[in-house]
């Protein structure tokens, strides 16, 4: 039988502790209020998003949520006037939801209040340590981009054995 190492335990336990302590909803609280972190998460991947547009379908399946459910949520912040909906020009079944100016500028506040945070947190490091968690961070970042392909991956196995 496998058994994990012991960093690969260590690290297990503390993935979901960090994931409870950074609530970048929180962050965001300071610029609008009221936000719940699939809004926060959904102008995120919007703000990344290549052509600065999504379908719904691809907001969906980013967030791991059902249609309807991105649907209201989209819905919230189309009132909130963060984003907007456009119909697919090739295919009119398909609406398009990209940020609106308002929604650029909730995120890029804040962003620059987590980063000010960040900054006054690391200025207690020296150069050295502080380069040494960037690091670290990117290779968190790494592994996450890695566990999401793998749930990915076992989620269409398990739909295409599926009877």
């Amino acid at each position: 039988m496998h058994h994990p190492s012991k960093q690969a335990e260590r690290v297990s336990v503390l993935i979901p502790q960090i994931a409870k302590n950074i609530r970048i909803a929180n962050f965001i609280e300071n610029v609008r209020r009221g936000l719940t972190l699939s809004q926060v998460t959904t102008l995120l991947l919007l703000k990344e998003a290549r052509g600065g547009s999504l379908s719904m379908g691809q907001i969906a399946r980013e967030l791991a949520v059902s249609l309807p459910t991105t649907s209201g949520l989209v819905d919230r912040l189309y009132r909130e006037g963060l984003v907007s909906r456009v119909v697919n020009d090739r295919d009119r079944r398909v609406v398009l939801v990209r940020l609106t100016r308002e929604g650029r500028t909730v995120i890029q506040r804040m962003l620059r209040h987590l980063s000010d945070l960040l900054a006054r947190l690391l200025a207690d490091l020296t150069e050295a340590e502080q380069e040494s968690l960037a690091q670290a961070v990117e290779r968190v970042f790494q592994f996450s981009l890695a566990i999401r392909e793998q749930e990915r991956e076992l989620g269409e196995q398990l739909a295409n054995s599926a009877p």
